[in-house]
């Protein structure tokens, strides 16, 4: 079995996956987690590499974000949407009968060297302060190391996530921003 997370992604591979299903850990890398827990909801968030795990759990229902280059392996059981991580989107989408609403939106930009060292100084002396921070000198660049950087923020009845990642060979910095809010009657 080959774990998830492991080698280096490439920008121009990724996906943001959703899927109505939670995944076991066993099968990635996790260089980072935390658990949360509300009244309403509990949510795991992990980093698997220069990428992400959200599992959003409200009663039985589930929702799992993924952020990845590798979902192929993962298979498409109650895989609900699938986006190409490029550019700037907004999506959504909603289930068990409503009650649960998934917001997504992400941008992809690629920046100047000098705009990228700032910007990438900045994001990870933030995730050394507060959220889930996984620096991978491995694959260090020009003095540079590619992160994932998650923040989450607990409401009573949402969660919201924000997340970078950053990719300093290609001077691009990947930020995905969701909202997992539960209904009332939910």
């Amino acid at each position: 079995m080959t774990l998830l997370g492991v080698q280096q992604q490439r920008l121009a591979d990724l996906h943001l996956c959703l899927y109505g299903r939670p995944f076991h850990p066993e099968l990635f890398q996790i260089y980072a987690a935390e658990q949360y827990r509300r009244p309403a909801y509990e949510m795991d968030a992990w980093i698997i590499g220069c990428s992400h795990v959200i599992t959003f759990r409200a009663g039985q229902a589930v929702l799992t974000e993924l952020t990845t280059s590798e979902e192929g392996s993962l298979g498409r059981r109650r895989l609900l949407q699938r986006w190409r991580l490029h550019g700037e989107r907004t999506c959504q989408q909603s289930i068990d009968h409503g009650r649960i609403n998934y917001i997504a939106s992400f941008q992809v930009e690629v920046l100047s060297d000098h705009l990228y060292r700032q910007i990438h100084q900045e994001l990870v002396e933030e995730g050394r302060r507060r959220g889930l921070l996984a620096e991978f000198s491995q694959w260090e660049t020009d003095g540079l190391t590619p992160f994932g950087y998650v923040n989450c923020e607990l409401c009573a009845r949402e969660m919201r996530v924000v997340a970078f990642h950053g990719f300093p060979a290609e001077r691009s910095l990947v930020k995905t921003q969701s909202i997992f809010e539960l209904n009332a009657g939910g």
